[in-house]
């Protein structure tokens, strides 16, 4: 199973889950940001590593949450009362996290990322 399969299947605890999601995904995200920082450099191509690195940042985020959510369920219904509490402040968290970047989406970074990618509109 590869790494993104791992991490979304849900089938690893909460705590591997969560910390190691987060690990993994510092140290998956080095590279990316490497490639990128090396594309605007030395090839002035700034839009191009923008849109790489934004990619990856959002797909990262986007399968760690589900992996996260689905991993937090079986606490959710375990008899011992902390690991209900971890389920639902794992997925409450998960919850904010979700709402603040949509929040951001909607209060102008939609247009900040077509203003980078497209240019501003100035004429």
């Amino acid at each position: 199973m590869n790494v993104f399969g791992y991490l979304i299947s849900g089938s690893n605890s909460l705590p591997r889950a969560f910390w190691g999601g987060i690990i993994l995904g510092i140290i998956m995200t080095i590279p990316v940001m490497l490639i990128a920082a090396f594309i605007s450099t030395f090839l002035h191509i700034k839009l191009i590593s923008f849109i790489i690195f934004n990619l990856w940042i959002s797909f990262y985020f986007f399968v760690f949450c589900i992996g996260n959510w689905r991993s937090a369920g079986p606490y959710l219904y375990s008899r011992i009362i902390s690991k209900r509490i971890w389920g639902f402040l794992a997925r409450l968290l998960i919850l904010l996290w979700a709402g603040r970047a949509l929040y951001w989406l909607a209060s102008g970074g939609a247009r900040f990322f077509a203003d980078r990618v497209t240019g501003p509109l100035n004429f």
